[in-house]
């Protein structure tokens, strides 16, 4: 059984952001948060999974560190930022650091990640 836990969050009128446990593997879906600052972090606990969108000036990079994800995903990104990022420009062209970069899973469309055999 999975539970779904809505959080409001800052990017139009009405949008939530959404905890899913499922049977004890945790990951939040931030969606198109544009002020991630305004999120209380310890209101997540652990997540295992934080699925992240880059919104220059909305403090993403501090909410990946304070989230602490185990694996954290770059959402929203064109074929060209995907070429960006896998050439080392996307991230250094929009933040100072990359946060948990050891922890960051950036996919193209069509791959996947697997959480026994990495990625695929």
């Amino acid at each position: 059984m999975a539970k779904v836990t809505a959080f409001r969050t800052f990017h139009s009128r009405g949008h939530n952001s959404y905890l899913v446990d499922a049977g004890g593997f945790r990951f939040f879906h931030d969606g198109d948060n544009e002020h991630c600052q305004r999120t209380d972090v310890s209101q997540l606990g652990g997540v295992d999974v934080l699925f992240q969108g880059p919104w220059k000036g909305s403090g993403w990079v501090e909410f990946v560190e304070a989230v602490k994800p185990a694996k954290w995903f770059l959402m929203h990104l064109t074929d060209g930022e995907l070429d960006d990022h896998f050439a080392g420009r996307f991230l250094p062209d929009i933040c100072d650091r990359t946060p948990l970069p050891d922890r960051l899973v950036v996919l193209r469309p069509g791959e996947y990640f697997d959480f026994d055999g990495g990625r695929a």
